[in-house]
């Protein structure tokens, strides 16, 4: 626990802020949040949720309204356990994206996020990224993390850093005479400001939970201690093949012929799509002329592709009302409206059926009023 002074209190962003002269709370950099802890003055305390530089010194975002004032002294005091849990995030960061580096060649780190459950690294890749990749660097990383290599921090200054071979490092951001490098044993050296464990074993487990982007930039979402998520994985596998009565590799294979099937069918529908002409009833709307057609069970895919070729080749206004079941498909088609008009009168429209939905072009909603009357009422009410 440390005593600090207070400089100012203030609010900014809709929160409060104590800013105080000095603390050895840490400020967020490096892909890092800053420290969290508690703020104790007298008999009261409150949580310290953020901490940022300022010109005076340093401010801290308090969850509670204060009594305080300027010259008042404080004792901050650091949530070690959140401090250490980021610091093995940052080190299990540093070791999957050097495996990320050395399974990709070319692949380049853009930067991380790090969060107390979930983090994320940003790259850019020469190849498509896929779960095969991901789980060679994943396995990688883990034998690192598993063998317990030391993890060093030392300060260098310029000059001696251009000579470290593979040195991780993005010189445009460095202005100080000095460099911060942390060393992960025989596997990666990188310029960083956060905070680390000192064994790598500390880390415990790296899983990567989601693989997000395409054409070169992607985000690689992990946590750690993964053995409790694998786990879960595997009773949910295993349930999944118990109820199916198919090992994962039938099951695979068998979701693959119909990702197939699927796609053949899509090409079906467009050609069919091009050859279906629906009955449609001209509905006079305050002035305005809509074109009404009302279905049940129709296939929802020939019927988008179909109001996709009615919005290229007419300038009609379209309102179709598909059912299915209890639930209303209702889609327009408003090439007679600008833009701007034609989002008011479908977020009026959304509000008086309770739907959710949207788009541009052709919007679709969907809602529990499948009442074409009702339709046709809200939409005498929305249109102006």
């Amino acid at each position: 626990m440390e005593k600090c002074k207070v400089v100012s209190i203030r609010r900014d962003r809709g929160f409060l802020w104590v800013e105080v002269e000095n603390t050895s709370l840490r400020v967020a950099g490096g892909g890092q949040p800053s420290d969290r802890g508690v703020m104790i003055y007298g008999n009261f305390s409150c949580a310290i949720e953020e901490v940022v530089k300022t010109p005076g010194g340093y401010a801290l975002r308090v969850g509670d309204e204060v009594d305080l004032g300027e010259g008042d002294t404080v004792y901050c005091k650091l949530d070690e356990d959140y401090r250490r849990l980021l610091s093995r995030m940052h080190t299990g960061e540093h070791i999957l994206s050097r495996a990320l580096e050395l399974t990709v060649p070319g692949l380049r780190i853009l930067k991380a996020e790090l969060g107390d459950r979930v983090s994320t690294v940003f790259v850019e890749s020469p190849i498509e990224m896929d779960w095969n990749v991901i789980f060679r660097a994943e396995r990688l990383a883990n034998s690192v993390i598993h063998e317990g290599r030391k993890v060093h921090v030392r300060v260098v200054k310029p000059e001696e850093a251009r000579r470290i071979k593979d040195l991780r490092i993005k010189w445009d951001r460095i202005d100080s005479d000095f460099i911060r490098l942390v060393e992960v044993e025989d596997f990666d050296i990188i310029a960083c400001s956060g905070t680390h464990v000192d064994d790598t074993r500390e880390v415990g487990d790296i899983l990567v939970v989601k693989l997000n982007g395409s054409r070169g930039k992607y985000e690689v979402k992990f946590e750690l201690d993964a053995i409790e998520r694998l786990w879960d994985y595997s009773y949910r596998m295993r349930k999944v093949e118990s109820d199916v009565n198919m090992q994962i590799e039938d099951l695979v294979d068998s979701y693959n012929r119909a990702k197939s099937e699927n796609k053949r069918l899509q090409k079906d529908f467009k050609t069919i799509a091009n050859y279906v002409d629906i009955p449609s009833e001209r509905v006079d709307v305050n002035g305005r002329g809509f074109y009404f057609i009302s279905l049940a069970g129709f296939p929802s895919q020939v019927l988008s592709m179909y109001l996709s070729r009615l919005h290229r080749t007419c300038k009609r206004d379209y309102v179709v009302l598909n059912v299915i079941g209890d639930e209303c498909n209702l889609c327009l088609s408003l090439p007679s409206y600008t833009e701007r008009e034609a989002d008011n009168l479908v977020a009026c429209l959304r509000e008086k059926i309770g739907a959710k939905g949207g788009g541009k072009g052709i919007y679709r909603l969907k809602s529990s009023v499948v009442d074409a009357e009702k339709i046709v009422e809200c939409l005498r009410e929305c249109v102006r």
